[in-house]
């Protein structure tokens, strides 16, 4: 098994420490309020260890990582990851309850618009195509 290069791991370090760590309900609550009253252009993007496989190959998603607003964490490989190097994961961000809450609460403020963009996989691109 191969050892990744130091800049792929400076990459990898450099955006599990960007990821906002919200720890409590009362902290998630005021995330929420706080995003869904944007100042500004707000870009939230989710990490999961897939997007860590990709961070390493692919400089652009490095970029676009790097220049989100908030990212949150998406799942228990992330964890791992994060306690592995000692930085505190905090609540799971993606998912059934805090996505349709977020956007609950931007739909009720009238003024405010939500794009969504997603990045298939090939394998993904493929069955939409059969769908």
């Amino acid at each position: 098994m191969g050892y990744l290069e130091v800049d792929s791991y400076q990459k990898i370090i450099e955006i599990v420490g960007k990821i906002n760590s919200i720890e409590n309900k009362f902290q998630y609550d005021k995330f929420i309020e706080g995003i869904s009253n944007p100042n500004d252009i707000t870009t939230i993007t989710f990490v999961n260890a897939h997007a860590i496989n990709l961070l390493y190959k692919n400089t652009q998603f490095f970029q676009a990582l790097d220049e989100s607003t908030f990212v949150l964490r998406d799942g228990v490989g992330i964890e791992i990851l994060m306690k592995s190097l000692k930085f505190r994961p905090g609540l799971n961000m993606n998912g059934t309850d805090f996505i349709p809450e977020l956007i609950s609460n931007i739909l009720n403020r009238k003024s405010l618009a939500i794009y969504v963009s997603a990045n298939l996989s090939g394998e993904a691109r493929a069955n939409q195509a059969l769908a």
